[in-house]
């Protein structure tokens, strides 16, 4: 029997016409614009679509959701709203507001073929730029100390050029010692700066200048003793501070300082040498303190020494100069608190520990093979060492004389005391050097 729906009871029509409904799933809008590919619809109001394929520009525009990158594209993520953007591979720095481009994460290459050919139409005029790499625009030499930012602090700046411009004038008789006191006061307390301390020593002019004045008296002060010694010593003092500041843990302008060709080590040592004169040799009775200003210029001398010898060319030019003797008849370890000059020799003895005795040095002299191959672990080599062996012995023996005297007790802890401590203990001097075998 053929069953008709008039047939039926109208309950249980209503029933199967209910059924029937609720069963078939609800339309959904569609993702993209009826008819048209190249376009996404995130919702039903085609006001909201946008391109499938990202259109750059050489403004940063943000990337939607699900948009495709074209190759070669400058892509950040803006910190600010934490959208990504993107736009045409512009030149860094070049940006159309004016700042600096500090927001920049990556930029996408072009991909090639195997061939070298990109992978797009060859016929397309309208292809993006090349990435920087790929454009003929090299990155700038690798430097293992990285960019010395400039200061921002305008003061400095104004205070570094005035200071130069009054020392470079100085060889002229129209600059006072006042003034170039105060010139020289107020580069070496910026001459720390790693930015500052390569610009001094980048200058030739200037680091000439400082030379002179540290070595020689400018022709406007007098040469006899008195107040025109005291201020041209204290010039000499304060020119070398200033050089020692410049290069100061700053390789950067050690470097630049030893390219002039100015022998920088070489003469710091004569002037050291000419401070000496025959008030202080080995062994010798005991001598008038010295003047103040003469003092300060031995220890400034010291101090630049110290900085400089970091360099492996200049440190053999220390040694092979005597260097290590001038030193020691400096430090004239018999007169030990009565000359005024403890002050000195806690320099001295620092510049001593730190540079020959201990630093760098990893040697067991109770080792096997000590000897030759004991002397070359150090950080003069071997060749450096036993042209340096004789005067070191007398370093060791100094120290002892101060170790033994009777005013190493009264010295204070931390000073003069842990130096000579570290360096009696060290291996060069204890057991006694001259009774090793090279």
């Amino acid at each position: 029997m053929r069953l008709s729906l008039l047939s039926l009871p109208s309950s249980l029509l209503l029933y199967l016409t209910t059924s029937v409904s609720a069963s078939s799933p609800p339309s959904q809008p569609s993702p993209r614009a009826p008819g048209d590919d190249d376009l996404i619809c995130p919702t039903t109001s085609s006001l909201e679509c946008y391109p499938r394929v990202f259109n750059p520009t050489a403004e940063f525009q943000v990337v939607q959701p699900d948009q495709s990158i074209p190759p070669g594209l400058h892509i950040r993520l803006n910190l600010e709203t934490g959208q990504k953007e993107a736009r045409l591979n512009i030149p860094l720095g070049d940006t159309s507001d004016g700042e600096p481009d500090t927001q920049a994460i990556i930029v996408v290459p072009n991909e090639t073929a195997s061939d070298g050919v990109n992978n797009g139409d060859a016929n397309n005029s309208n292809e993006l730029p090349l990435p920087r790499d790929q454009a003929g625009n090299p990155p700038p030499p690798y430097s293992p100390h990285g960019r010395i930012p400039q200061p921002q602090d305008p003061t400095s700046m104004t205070t570094f050029h005035t200071s130069i411009s009054t020392i470079l004038s100085s060889a002229s008789s129209s600059t006072s010692p006042d003034a170039l006191i105060s010139a020289l006061d107020d580069l070496e307390d910026i001459a720390h700066d790693m930015y500052y301390g390569v610009e001094i020593a980048k200058n030739r002019t200037l680091a000439s200048t400082l030379l002179d004045l540290m070595t020689f008296r400018p022709a406007t002060f007098t040469e006899q003793e008195g107040e025109g010694g005291e201020e041209a010593a204290r010039i000499s003092a304060l020119a070398a501070l200033v050089l020692g500041n410049a290069v100061q843990n700053n390789p950067v302008a050690l470097g630049e300082l030893e390219t002039h060709d100015l022998n920088v080590t070489g003469r710091v040592m004569e002037r050291l040498k000419e401070t000496l004169g025959t008030d202080t040799v080995k062994g010798g009775d005991s001598v008038a303190p010295p003047a103040p200003a003469a003092l300060k210029l031995q220890e400034r001398l010291v101090y630049v020494l110290g900085r400089l010898i970091q360099n492996d060319q200049n440190r053999a030019l220390f040694i092979e100069t005597d260097g290590l003797d001038a030193l020691l008849r400096l430090f004239d370890p018999a007169n030990l608190g009565k000359d005024g000059r403890d002050a000195l020799r806690t320099k001295l003895a620092g510049f001593m520990t730190d540079n020959f005795l201990t630093n760098h040095l990893d040697v067991d002299p109770d080792a096997d093979g000590w000897g030759t191959a004991g002397w070359q672990q150090h950080a003069l080599g071997g060749a450096e060492m036993g042209a340096a062996r004789e005067d070191l012995n007398d370093w060791c023996r100094a120290y002892r004389t101060v170790f033994e005297s009777e005013g190493f007790s009264q010295l204070e802890p931390g000073g003069l005391e842990a130096f000579v401590v570290a360096g009696i203990t060290s291996p060069l001097c204890s057991p006694p050097m001259e009774s090793r075998e090279i």
